[in-house]
């Protein structure tokens, strides 16, 4: 099985379902680690830029800098419609981490072409 086709299906179910989850009421039951909800942000955008990237979408997004841009602007809608949903609320830190995530990861990217 060639799994060129696959990896853009993945990577959009990935980005459906992350969007899904995002607009979801948070319960109150117990309270996360301070910092965990960053790190998960980070550890979701660095895959979705893996994906992205395995989907060969930074041909079509003008590269690296398309990817990053076009994840960044993903983030902003989630924020955006959490806002919206009245139950969640907007931050900013968030979409710094999903940068820092996805940034991370295409730095990664790049060293590891670099060396090869």
């Amino acid at each position: 099985m060639k799994l060129d086709r696959f990896w853009p299906w993945l990577c959009w179910l990935v980005l459906a379902v992350a969007m899904g989850l995002a607009l979801l009421p948070v319960p109150e039951a117990q309270p996360a680690p301070p910092g965990a909800d960053k790190i998960g942000h980070g550890l979701l955008f660095a895959f979705l830029y893996w994906l992205a990237w395995r989907s060969s979408w930074g041909s079509f997004a003008g590269g690296s800098l398309g990817l990053l841009a076009g994840l960044m602007g993903y983030g902003l809608l989630m924020e955006c419609l959490q806002f919206l949903v009245g139950y969640r609320e907007f931050s900013v830190a968030d979409m710094g981490a999903n940068l820092v995530g996805a940034g991370l990861m295409a730095l990664w990217l790049h060293c590891r072409q670099a060396l090869d």
